[in-house]
């Protein structure tokens, strides 16, 4: 998989080809068949550990929580997006990538981020209407993966910095519906 995201990230998932994914990965075809048939199933398999990584350590979250811990916790949400992200350079250019039903890449990923914001607000203590917490979440998702993506070109020292604003933008934003609604 290592090899793969090398070679999406340098070349993009139509850039490159299954013999030279073997190749950068020291296997034989054969073997890179064995395992990925075709590269739809390379991609899905790519996407799946994305979410994997994107999903893993977030905090156990009670039942309900409060504005305090969503901002917390839309903060931890941020650090591991950023942690998959660098950890997956290659999947900006797998997000633009369409599988053979004409859905792309990002479809699949974006759904499954939506869903998390979207029960992050559902448990919180403010009974908000169904239509008001889609639309922060979409506004968060949309908003914020461009400027992740773009982490992969910073240079690590400037990353906490961009980092920061993302997370002081998205937190101001769901402070500031969340005012709004409530009054």
């Amino acid at each position: 998989m290592a090899a793969a995201d090398e070679l999406f990230s340098e070349h993009g998932v139509d850039g490159v080809s299954n013999t030279e994914i073997a190749q950068r990965a020291g296997c034989s075809i054969g073997s890179f068949y064995r395992f990925f048939p075709n590269k739809e199933e390379l991609v899905v398999e790519y996407v799946n550990r994305y979410l994997t990584a994107l999903a893993s350590n977030l905090p156990t979250l009670p039942d309900k929580i409060d504005f305090p811990q969503l901002v917390d916790v839309v903060s931890v949400l941020i650090d591991r997006s950023v942690a998959a992200y660098l950890q997956f350079p290659g999947f900006r250019q797998v997000r633009t990538w369409r599988y053979k039903d004409g859905r792309l890449a990002s479809e699949i990923t974006r759904n499954s981020e939506l869903a998390l914001i979207t029960d992050l607000f559902y448990r919180s203590p403010y009974d908000l209407p169904s239509e008001l917490v889609e639309r922060m979440s979409v506004v968060i998702v949309d908003g914020t993966w461009p400027l992740l993506a773009g982490l992969v070109d910073i240079a690590p020292k400037d990353r906490p910095a961009m980092i920061a604003e993302i997370k002081f933008s998205v937190t101001s934003y769901i402070d500031a519906r969340l005012k709004m609604e409530l009054e």
